[in-house]
Parts: C-alpha cells; sequence; structure tokens
C-alpha cells in the first residue's frame, strides 16, 4: 500500500512504533496485510499483540521477529527508554 494512502489524513510520516491488537473478527491475512504494510512504509517496529494467547510478535522486519509473553518486556526500539511489560497490556 502506498504511504499516500495508508496515512491519508494525517501528517506525512511514519511511526516508530506500531501497535496492531488482533480481534477474533481479523482473519491471518488481513493481519500479515497490515504487518507488510506498516514495514513497507518504513515503519520501525511492529508489535502484533494476541490477546488470546497473552503475547505479543515484535516484528523489525518480516525476517526478523520474536514472539514475548506476559512474563517479557519488549521495548520500543526507536522510543529510547520505552518499554512496557507485556502482562500490563492485558
Amino acid at each position: 500500500m502506498p504511504a499516500e494512502k495508508l496515512l491519508s489524513g494525517f501528517p506525512n510520516l511514519v511511526p516508530d512504533l506500531v501497535v496492531e491488537v488482533v480481534s477474533s473478527s481479523d482473519t491471518a491475512g488481513a493481519v500479515q496485510a497490515k504487518l507488510e504494510d506498516w514495514l513497507g512504509v518504513g515503519a520501525s517496529r511492529v508489535w502484533i499483540v494476541y490477546p488470546d494467547t497473552r503475547s505479543v510478535a515484535v516484528y523489525l522486519s518480516l525476517a526478523q521477529v520474536s514472539i514475548v509473553t506476559h512474563r517479557d518486556k519488549p521495548e520500543g526500539g526507536a522510543l529510547p527508554g520505552f518499554s512496557c511489560p507485556v502482562s500490563e497490556l492485558f
């Protein structure tokens, strides 16, 4: 998806951190498409939050992903000093 369409109505910038919460109505394909869109326009980190499993997939690229659980505390990367215990997301 072109950045112009993805960010329509917003300033022409890309967030350093994107957090996508997966709902029961989301399909795997839709979540994957959003992930590829955000990484494709230059987001440096994407968190895909899975409430059912209380886990987060942290993507730096499609090839660099780590899964964190309620015992972990992923960092924001490009957001110095930011971290959030996964347990606090649920």
